[in-house]
Parts: structure tokens; C-alpha cells; sequence
């Protein structure tokens, strides 16, 4: 009998061991920046959002080329299963530290945390990053998971979009040109910041 009868044609992403030690110094990069050694800690997050948005690309990529489409609802169930239970237990441990009074925590960011939009919360609240370094918040973190959440709603749509009617060379394409944006929109940004 065969033993792949009945069993999903899904051949698993190829393993880039040279992608964990890329995050791993990523994570370092941030760590050293966190404990006052080194300036830039950004770039530590930036390299790894850079990666993740490579991996997933290349997941939807290959699902499309395998299946002819992308499963939206099968993505996002994945994303769900990897990523909801750690932050159940994190708001389950912060709760209890609460209750313990060891740590004070707004409304406000146990919203941001449940709904991945911290970054949003703390945006339309008027609180800049460097204001967060004042008092302890053990849901400041948070930032960064939602604005790689919001990624990963956002990134799949135009992917089966454009996958639909273009290759994969047109959707790199498009990543070019949504990365193009981003950085005219973080140089206006950091202009106007200034001014």
C-alpha cells in the first residue's frame, strides 16, 4: 500500500539554516540596543521583518505554484494557531502580576495586545516610543508582533491578487514598490519630525 495515499501533495519550505542565525543576530542587535551598548536597535527589527515577509512570500508563492491559488483563510488559521496561545499565556502571567501589584497595565494596551494593534493604540494615544522607556509597561513589546500581524492581513491579500492575474515576478514587483513607499513615507516622516 502506498503510504502517501490520502496525504497532502505539500512539499515543506526548504530550510535556510543561514535565515535562524540572521535572526539570531537580529534579536542580539535589539538586546544590545535595549541594554545601552549600541544605537540602531531599528535594525535589528527591520532585518527581521525583512525575513519574515521573505518567508511568508515564499510560502504563498509556493502554495500558488502547487495548488493554482493561495487559501487566504488557511494562511491566516496558520498564523492564529502559531501566534494567539503564546500571547494567551503572556496576558495570563501579566494578570497575574497585576493581581499581585507587581506591574500596572491600561486598559489600553491590554486592548492593543488582544487585537494586534498596539502600535495603533499608542499612536492615537499620543505616546511616542522613547515616552514608553519611563514607566514599565510588560505589554510595550507588543508593538512590534502587531505591526507584523497587520502584515501578514494585509501582505496575503495583495499576494492572491496579484498571483491571480501575474506571476510571481509582478508580485516582486510589487513588494519593490510597496518597500519604496514605505521608506519615502518613514523619510517624510523623520523630516516633518524634525521641522
Amino acid at each position: 500500500m502506498n503510504s502517501s495515499v490520502g496525504l497532502s501533495n505539500e512539499r515543506p519550505a526548504p530550510y535556510l539554516p543561514g535565515l535562524d542565525g540572521l535572526r539570531a543576530l537580529s534579536v542580539l542587535v535589539v538586546v544590545a540596543f535595549h541594554s545601552g551598548v549600541i544605537d540602531g536597535g531599528w535594525i535589528g527589527v527591520d532585518v527581521f521583518f525583512g525575513i519574515s515577509g521573505f518567508l511568508i512570500t515564499g510560502l504563498m508563492v509556493a502554495e500558488h505554484e502547487r495548488n493554482g491559488a493561495i487559501n487566504l483563510g488557511a494562511f491566516w488559521m496558520r498564523r492564529i494557531r502559531r501566534l494567539v496561545p503564546a500571547l494567551i499565556i503572556l496576558l495570563g502571567l501579566v494578570a497575574m502580576l497585576v493581581q499581585l501589584n507587581q506591574v500596572e497595565v491600561t486598559a489600553r494596551n491590554i486592548w492593543g495586545a488582544l487585537t494586534y494593534s498596539t502600535n495603533w493604540v499608542h499612536i492615537f494615544g499620543g505616546t511616542r516610543y522613547w515616552d514608553h522607556f519611563a514607566t514599565p509597561d510588560p505589554l510595550r513589546h507588543l508593538w512590534s508582533l502587531a505591526i507584523e500581524e497587520q502584515f501578514y492581513v494585509v501582505w496575503p491579500i495583495a499576494a492572491w491578487y496579484v498571483l491571480k492575474r501575474r506571476s510571481p515576478s509582478a508580485l516582486g514587483k510589487v513588494a519593490w514598490i510597496g518597500a519604496g513607499i514605505s521608506a519615502l513615507v518613514q523619510v517624510i516622516g523623520i523630516h516633518v519630525g524634525l521641522s
